[in-house]
């Protein structure tokens, strides 16, 4: 398993991101599905974020991902929608103008984040146990 580190941390912090379109409305084609995947690892990886899994639907978006400590998860969620809207409205006007020839935003406001958890006790007992094995293993007590 890999950990992520900083300067004071090693961690493994993992999120299930949900987010839908602007009214929920099912615009999320196929072709453009596959262009938001490109775009989603893109913008994951100028803002540090790994993203492990997406999955589309016609109106929302499931994300798996590893967010670092010092990112707040509002504004990664914030970037990805607002760089994401920017490129899909671009590249496929023609498709979404019916559904938001008002509206700024291919997404709604709303989303829904869970954090993950995919290590079990018995890994981490283990660990736990192997650690104070090797930092005592050479020590002796006098009295």
């Amino acid at each position: 398993m890999k950990y992520q580190k900083s300067s004071h941390a090693t961690y493994d912090v993992r999120y299930h991101v949900v987010w839908i379109t602007k009214y929920r409305n099912p615009v999320l084609t196929k072709e453009m599905q596959k262009r938001l995947d490109f775009l989603i690892h893109k913008i994951g990886e100028k803002i540090w974020i790994v993203i492990i899994k997406l999955w589309f639907e016609e109106d929302h978006v499931h994300m798996y991902c590893r967010i670092p400590l010092t990112k707040p998860i509002s504004t990664v969620i914030w970037h990805i929608k607002w760089a994401s809207t920017n490129a899909i409205k671009k590249e496929f006007y023609k498709e979404i103008k019916k559904w938001y020839w008002k509206t700024g935003s291919l997404w709604a406001v709303w989303y829904f984040v869970s954090s993950v958890w995919e290590i079990n006790w018995e890994i981490i007992a283990n660990y736990v146990e192997q650690q104070w094995q090797e930092e005592n293993y050479t020590e002796e007590v006098e009295l």
